[in-house]
C-alpha cells in the first residue's frame, strides 16, 4: 500500500497549497501574464477551472498544467550560488527565510560527471554529506561501476583506460567556472535487494575549498512540509511530456537549479518520502532541502510524471552514515526477506537443543494438508533427519525436506499465522548454521558464498513462522530460519517482491478465514541447471499457498513458480530479472517429482493445461 500522498498527481498536490494557488490565480489574471496564456491556448476559463478544482483528476490534462506548474513549483536557476526569484511572492518569501541554509548547501551539491563516458555531459547529481564523502543514489553509481568480489571498481573504456568520475560543484547557468574534484573511490553502495535505500557513498579527492557537509534533519518530516530539491535536472523527454518540460526549463538544461515544493507523502516505516519539486532525470541524488530546519531531509532519487518524486529519508541516510562511520558497513550485501548478506556463523546447536521442534502441523488449517509425496528417484535422495519420526527436519512452525546430493531442500512447509505475529526486526548479521541432525555434507555452509554474486536465500521466509504465545516463541522460530538447510544461493540481483508478496496479499483478501495460511516452498531441481564450485544453482523456485476459503468453507490451493529469463554464464555478470507466475499444481508436480494429488481438487487452474501460465505483475493478478 502506497503511503499517504503518494498516488496523487503533482497538479493535485500543487493546487493543495492553498497559499501558492490564491497568488498564481492573481499572476495569471494580470494582463502582462495574457501573452503566456495565449501562447499556450489557454482561456481564462481554462485557467480558472484548472486553479479552482482542487478536486480534478491526473489525466484530465494534456501540458495546459504547464503554466500553473511553472508558476507554482518552478524549477529555479541558480546563478552565482543563490536562485532568481519567482513570480509568486508566497514562494519568495518561503525561500528567503531560509536563504542561508539555502546558500550554504547549494554550495555543497555537485554534478556527478564521468568524462568521456558514453557522450553524457553528466551522470546525476551528488551532495557532501561528510569531510571528504558524498552521497547519490546507487543507480547512478552503478552506471560507471561494476562488483568485482566484494569490491566496487570503475569500468573501463573499450580501449581499456579506467573512468575517472569527477564531481563539479559550479556548473551553474551563464558560469564559466569549474570546481572539478575527483571521486577516489565507492565507500558503500546499497545493495539492489528490495526494500533498501537507493543511496551510495563516494569519497572524493581531499581539497582546502571542498564545501562542507550539508547537515541531515533529525526530526521526519510531515505531510505539506515546505521543501526545496537542489540538483540537475537533465532533458528527460522520454519520461516526460515534451512541451510541458519545454515550458518549464526554457530549453535549459544541466545545470543547478532549486525547485521549490513540498512533501506530499510519507512512509515512516520505509524510511520514503514523495515530494512535489520539479526534477528531470539529471536530478538523481538531488539534496531535499527543508525549508523550516535549513537542513537535508531527503535524498532526491526517482519520480513519475504527474504522479510524484520520491526521496529516501535523512533518518535512513544517518544510519547508514553511522553505520560507515563505526565501520559496521564497507561495501555491503544489504539485508533482505529473499535473499542475504554474508553473515556469520553461530556455534552449531546440538541435536537434543532442537528435539522439542515439533514442525508443520497438518491440521492447522482446520481441514487436513498432508505433506507431499516423493517419487521413487526423490525417495533415494531423501536425507533423513537423525532422531525425527517423519524424517523431516522439523523446526517451530516449519518443515523441511532435504536433498541429499544437491545439499539443499526438496521442499519446505510453513504454518503461516496472521493472529498471533510477531514484527521481529533484524538485528546485526544473519546467524546461518549448520543442522546438527543432518550431515554437514547434505548442506551447503558459507565457502559457497565468500566473494561472489551469490547470497544466502530464505526459503521460509524469516517472519513467516514468527508467531505464537509470546515473542519468544517467535524470535526462536526466526532464528530456526537460519539453518542452512533453509538456505539457497540466489543471485543478489534477484528480486522477490512479487514473489514475496504472495503471502501477504492472501492474508488479506476477502476469502481469508482467522489469517491462516499454508506455505509449501522449494527449488525446481534441474539435471541441467549451471554448476558453481562444485553447486549446482536452481534457475526457478516454486511455492503452494493454500487457505480455507470463508465463502465455502474449503481449501483453496494455488501454485506460482518464480523464472529467472536470462541466466548468463559467467557469476561475475548480472542474471536477468525474475517474473512470477501462477500455474497449475500439477505442473509444480511434473517440473519436481513431489506428489499434491491431495491438493489438485482445490486448485481454480486444475482443468488448464499444464503449459498455459498466468503472469503475476502485481497480488491482484492471482486467481484464487
Amino acid at each position: 500500500m502506497k503511503p499517504h500522498g503518494f498516488d496523487k498527481a503533482a497538479l493535485n498536490s500543487l493546487l493543495g497549497d492553498r497559499k501558492v494557488m490564491d497568488q498564481v490565480r492573481d499572476v495569471l489574471s494580470e494582463d502582462r501574464n495574457r501573452g503566456l496564456m495565449e501562447e499556450a491556448k489557454l482561456s481564462e476559463d481554462t485557467v480558472r477551472a484548472i486553479v479552482e478544482a482542487p478536486q480534478v483528476g491526473h489525466g484530465e490534462f494534456s501540458g495546459e498544467e504547464a503554466i500553473v506548474l511553472a508558476i507554482g513549483r518552478p524549477p529555479l536557476l541558480i546563478k552565482k550560488g543563490t536562485w532568481e526569484s519567482a513570480s509568486v511572492e508566497v514562494i519568495n518569501n518561503r525561500l528567503n527565510a531560509a536563504r542561508p541554509a539555502l546558500e550554504k548547501a547549494i554550495a555543497s551539491v555537485a554534478r556527478l560527471e564521468v568524462p568521456n563516458y558514453k557522450s553524457l555531459p553528466y551522470i546525476g547529481t551528488a551532495w557532501m554529506i561528510a569531510e571528504d564523502v558524498m552521497i547519490t543514489n546507487r543507480h547512478v553509481v552503478e552506471e560507471f561501476t561494476y562488483r568485482q568480489a566484494n569490491t566496487i571498481r570503475f569500468l573501463s573504456s573499450p580501449f581499456g583506460e579506467v573512468y575517472r568520475p569527477q564531481v563539479d560543484f559550479r556548473e551553474e547557468y551563464e558560469s564559466k567556472v569549474v570546481f572539478e574534484v575527483p571521486i577516489r573511490e565507492v565507500i558503500y553502495l546499497e545493495s539492489r535487494a528490495p526494500g533498501l535505500p537507493d543511496l551510495a557513498f563516494v569519497r572524493v579527492a581531499r581539497h582546502e575549498k571542498l564545501p562542507p557537509p550539508i547537515d541531515l534533519d533529525d526530526r521526519f518530516p510531515v505531510f505539506q512540509d515546505n521543501v526545496a530539491a537542489i540538483g540537475y535536472p537533465a532533458a528527460d523527454a522520454g519520461r516526460n511530456d515534451r512541451l510541458v518540460m519545454e515550458k518549464l526549463f526554457k530549453g535549459i538544461y544541466e545545470v543547478k537549479r532549486l525547485s521549490p515544493g513540498w512533501i506530499s507523502g510519507v512512509d515512516m516505516q520505509a524510511g520514503l518520502l514523495t515530494h512535489d519539486c520539479t526534477t528531470l532525470g539529471g536530478s538523481s541524488g538531488s539534496a531535499l532541502m527543508s525549508l523550516n530546519s535549513g537542513k537535508a531531509v531527503g535524498l532526491h532519487f526517482a519520480g513519475e510524471y504527474r504522479i510524484g518524486n520520491y526521496a529516501v529519508a535523512a533518518t535512513v541516510v544517518r544510519n547508514r552514515l553511522r553505520n560507515l562511520a563505526t565501520g559496521r558497513v564497507s561495501i555491503p550485501v544489504g539485508p533482505s526477506e529473499g535473499a542475504v548478506g554474508f553473515g556469520e556463523e553461530r556455534p552449531k546447536p546440538p541435536a537434543e537443543d532442537l528435539r522439542d521442534r515439533t514442525g508443520y502441523d497438518p491440521a492447522f488449517l482446520g481441514e487436513r494438508v498432508d505433506l507431499p509425496g516423493l517419487s521413487p528417484a526423490l525417495q533415494k535422495e531423501f536425507a533423513v533427519a537423525k532422531g525425527s519420526q517423519n524424517g523431516l527436519l522439523n523446526y517451530l512452525h516449519f518443515s523441511i525436506a532435504m536433498h541429499r546430493s544437491r545439499r539443499m531442500a526438496m521442499y519446505t512447509v510453513c504454518n503461516i499465522d496472521g493472529t498471533n505475529e510477531f514484527g521481529i526486526k533484524r538485528t546485526g548479521r544473519d546467524p546461518w548454521v549448520f543442522d546438527p541432525r543432518v550431515d554437514e555434507k547434505h548442506q551447503i555452509g558459507h565457502s559457497l558464498y565468500v566473494d561472489t554474486n551469490l547470497q544466502r536465500g530464505h526459503l521460509v521466509r524469516r517472519l513467516d513462522p514468527c508467531w505464537g504465545s509470546s515473542r519468544d516463541v517467535a524470535k526462536q522460530a526466526e532464528m530456526d530460519t537460519f539453518f542452512f538447510s533453509n538456505c539457497t544461493p540466489q543471485h543478489e540481483n534477484f528480486n522477490p517482491k512479487t514473489w514475496l508478496s504472495l503471502e501477504e496479499y492472501v492474508l488479506q483478501n476477502a476469502w481469508k478465514k482467522d489469517l491462516k495460511v499454508t506455505g509449501f516452498t522449494g527449488p525446481i531441481l534441474r539435471t541441467t541447471d549451471k554448476k558453481f564450485r562444485g553447486v549446482k544453482i536452481p534457475e526457478e523456485y516454486w511455492k503452494i499457498i493454500v487457505i480455507l476459503r470463508e465463502d465455502t468453507g474449503q481449501l483453496s490451493a494455488t501454485a506460482y513458480v518464480v523464472s529467472q529469463t536470462d541466466w548468463m554464464n559467467d557469476l561475475e555478470f548480472v542474471y536477468g530479472e525474475f517474473q512470477t507466475y501462477q500455474i497449475p499444481i500439477k505442473s509444480i508436480e511434473e517440473k519436481t517429482g513431489l506428489s499434491f494429488g491431495h491438493l489438485r481438487p482445490f486448485d481454480p487452474l486444475d482443468m488448464i493445461e499444464a503449459r498455459v501460465v498466468r503472469p503475476i505483475k502485481k497480488p491482484e493478478d492471482i486467481r484464487i
